[in-house]
């Protein structure tokens, strides 16, 4: 029974974290003229069923087409469509084409100002894990926090979301038992465990780092053993483990991430490191944006010729009147 638990829980980490088999390619071009392109490629290890291409060419305006490439070997689906005005493409942001999940924010605004015209360009990729049962804010400290968002350290980051994970699973499968058990023999495991100790065992079968015999352990020493048996069965019944699967986010959002924005003129600004040109881009997984909110940013500017050559033109028109009337006041001497 221990071993069919300890299964169990290791296929269920595992599934949780497998390499993704989905790479998303977003590239976004705004022109001075106020039109703009948006060209999304998705690639994959198997070609999608035809509805799903379908469903994209549903979307109107989409130029869609399917190839193999033979370099990556995979399947690429390419989308690319053209928008009268950035209000038509922050809108369209929004839709869901060929199973790409992210809810989008975009918000693209140009101005004015003296000889230079500005863009400014703001994406964000909405977090989609917002139900844990533990809340975000109050496992990790502030300083965590600012360090998984900044995501500098993956490694590090990986290691403190996997063992939020499994802290999540813990507390579903306890709170399932608990219920169970007061159903069956009106056992309040609630409190046996309060918070404060349940987050020491949590802490310990962590550390434990998915060995059965200890993590069985731990449950009897804060269990007991009586009840720490019927905890065990409970979970290898799967009354436990199936919920706590299914209620997990299917994995639709696994993928490696590459969103790149071309904007007129020069880069003044950006949340990015990587600028090449008028080119901004950004590479991240699914991690960036699962509990978090994640922000794309990036600004240019633009040399507005025809207020050079207009204010140029005055300033010649100016001169040449002061120069002939001057002239004509000596002449008139």
């Amino acid at each position: 029974m221990k071993n069919k638990l300890y299964i169990n829980l290791l296929l269920l980490f595992t599934l949780l974290f497998l390499a993704s088999c989905k790479d998303y390619f977003v590239t976004t071009k705004i022109n001075s003229d106020g039109t703009c392109e948006r060209t999304i490629i998705v690639k994959l290890d198997k070609a999608a069923a035809d509805d799903s291409l379908k469903n994209w060419q549903k979307h109107a305006g989409w130029d869609v087409s399917m190839k193999y490439d033979e370099s990556s070997k995979k399947y690429c689906y390419t989308g690319i469509k053209k928008y009268a005005s950035f209000k038509e493409m922050e809108e369209d942001s929004k839709n869901e084409i060929m199973g790409f999940k992210p809810v989008c924010e975009l918000k693209v605004e140009k101005y004015f100002r003296l000889f230079f015209t500005y863009y400014s360009y703001n994406e964000t990729y909405k977090a989609y894990k917002t139900d844990n049962l533990i809340p975000i804010d109050r496992y990790f400290t502030s300083d965590e926090i600012i360090k998984l968002k900044a995501m500098n350290d993956s490694a590090w980051v990986n290691q403190k979301l996997q063992e939020f994970e499994k802290v999540n699973l813990y507390e579903m499968l306890v709170r399932g038992f608990s219920n169970y058990i007061m159903d069956k023999e009106k056992v309040d495991i609630p409190g046996i465990l309060p918070d404060n100790i349940k987050s020491s065992m949590y802490k310990e079968l962590i550390a434990a780092k998915d060995e059965k015999k200890l993590l069985f352990e731990i449950i009897e020493k804060y269990l007991g053993s009586s009840l720490a048996h019927k905890f065990w069965n409970f979970a290898a019944k799967d009354e436990g483990i199936k919920k706590t699967s299914d209620s997990y986010e299917q994995q639709e959002y696994e993928g490696g991430y590459n969103n790149s924005i071309i904007l007129p003129g020069i880069i003044t600004a950006s949340n990015s490191k990587n600028v090449e040109g008028n080119k901004v881009s950004w590479k991240f997984d699914q991690y960036n944006f699962k509990y978090f909110d994640y922000t794309m940013t990036a600004e240019s500017r633009e040399v507005n010729l025809w207020v050079i050559i207009t204010a140029g033109i005055i300033v010649l028109v100016l001169a040449g009147g002061l120069f002939f009337s001057r002239f004509r006041a000596k002449k008139a001497i």
